[in-house]
């Protein structure tokens, strides 16, 4: 009985590890839509009233990060209706039909870039 214990609270632990190391994904709203800048990594994502946010992380600058969105985008049909910068901050803001999506890059005290991936539908 015991060691039948130890084994469920071993399998426990292992499913617990494995949900922590499992990649995340884009949201369903996203794929397909957005790319995912080559060699980040999606930190986090959430559903918002009417859409999708994804956070990632990058080595590659802002600047590097924002051309990509805005050639990636602009390819698939998108308008680029608001470009910003702000220090190590930059914004771009995409249309297409009923469709919003905000891009921001931000540089951090990591040596790291913060990428905002907010996917609306209005």
């Amino acid at each position: 009985m015991k060691r039948n214990i130890l084994v469920v609270i071993g399998l426990i632990g292992l499913c617990l590890c494995a949900t922590a190391w499992a990649a995340v994904e884009l949201p369903p709203e996203m794929k397909g839509v957005v790319p995912v800048y080559p060699g980040a990594e999606v930190q986090a994502v959430m559903h918002v009233q009417q859409g999708a946010q994804a956070m990632l992380e990058t080595t590659a600058s802002p600047k590097d990060v924002i051309s990509f969105y805005r050639k990636e985008m602009t390819q698939k049909g998108w308008t680029v209706v608001a470009d910003m910068t702000q220090q190590t901050t930059m914004v771009i803001i995409l249309q297409k039909g009923n469709q919003m999506l905000h891009v921001g890059a931000d540089a951090s005290e990591r040596s790291k870039t913060g990428i905002v991936l907010n996917l609306q539908t209005r």
